[in-house]
């Protein structure tokens, strides 16, 4: 190869060199800090306020007409306690339970009339008196025959006339149905002894079944008085005077709940599920606005997911969506809230 070759060559090769390491070199920047995305850490959802017992539906367990409704809507009432029952809420009528009680109180009275009459019958103590009866009844029977026997025979002679024959023959027959009859009452005595136990218990039965159906109607006649089953406030009244009640209700009678402290429920969507946990802090707003906030205090979580509740009122709806349900403890202070307003609710880590 010629000498004036040789340095172009040399170029052209450190000119692909110095392309070549540009390319294949890797800048070094600074190491920057790892940064969470804010956003990540909140779950949104929404919250309905509700009473610190939840609303109690409140039903009745027997059909029939309101006769007095005995709380209006607002009012203060109380559960049962030791010491006094619980406040009445509604009462209805009980002509016909009081009917009813006054038959069942009569069949009692049949009943311990009848154990009365079976706790007096013949007792072991009187079988001897009825075998003394019965040996009476066969020494007047056997003298009676006797006396017959004899009045035959004297007949033949013409000592005696056939009508003191005839009176002779009545009075064995007399005799013979007494000792019959002696025999029968001491059989029938004894087969009552031997009975006398069992018929003692059957009619101590049937003492109870009528105090026992006594008994339940009575029950039938207060359960006609419906009372609180807890301490609260009157919500909701959905009932008046004279209105039949069905069993089961289409819709609650009332409903009760305890609003001295306030719960809120709120809906976790499924997909923000992952990002939620219970040891987030949270606070709840008015719909639409930013002020004031209220603070929440996690009270509990529901395991079972449901179908998310849609407030549109539309009957052609459809939701596929499903959420966690959290409870929270919340303070409205001065601001009223009530049960049923719905809130907004941001949680954050």
């Amino acid at each position: 190869m010629s000498k004036q070759w040789i340095l172009p060559l040399l170029a052209v090769g450190m000119f692909g060199f110095a392309i070549f390491h540009s390319v294949s070199a890797k800048p070094e920047y600074p190491a920057q800090p790892h940064r969470i995305d804010p956003v990540a850490l909140q779950v949104a959802g929404h919250g309905v306020v509700e009473p610190e017992t939840e609303n109690i539906s409140i039903g009745a367990p027997l059909p029939g007409l309101v006769q007095e409704v005995l709380v209006r809507v607002g009012d203060q009432v109380y559960g049962p306690t030791w010491y006094s029952p619980a406040t009445p809420l509604f009462r209805q009528r009980t002509r016909a339970l009081q009917a009813e009680l006054q038959v069942r109180k009569a069949n009692l009275a049949a009943a311990e009339a009848n154990l009365a009459k079976v706790l007096h019958q013949p007792k072991p103590d009187e079988e001897p008196s009825a075998i003394a009866r019965v040996e009476e009844a066969k020494a007047q029977f056997e003298d009676q025959q006797h006396q017959f026997e004899r009045a035959e025979k004297l007949l033949a002679s013409a000592a005696v006339s056939t009508e003191e024959v005839i009176r002779r023959k009545q009075a064995l027959q007399m005799a013979q149905a007494q000792y019959n009859r002696a025999l029968a009452d001491l059989a029938l005595l004894r087969k009552s002894i031997a009975h006398w136990e069992f018929d003692k218990e059957v009619a101590r039965t049937a003492v109870e079944q009528a105090k026992a159906a006594v008994r339940q109607t009575e029950v039938d006649i207060e359960r006609k008085t419906i009372r609180a089953p807890v301490d609260g406030v009157v919500l909701q009244c959905n009932i008046h005077p004279g209105e039949f009640v069905s069993v089961p209700a289409a819709s609650p009678l009332m409903v009760i709940g305890n609003v001295n402290r306030l719960h809120v429920r709120v809906d976790i969507d499924e997909n923000d599920i992952p990002r939620f946990r219970p040891t987030m802090k949270g606070y709840a707003m008015l719909r639409g606005l930013t002020e004031p906030k209220f603070p929440l205090e996690f009270v509990r979580i529901e395991p079972m997911m449901v179908p998310k509740k849609s407030l549109s009122g539309s009957t052609a709806e459809r939701v596929d969506v499903r959420v966690l349900q959290v409870i929270y403890r919340i303070d409205p202070g001065k601001v009223p809230l009530y049960v049923g307003q719905q809130l907004d609710v941001v949680l954050q880590q």
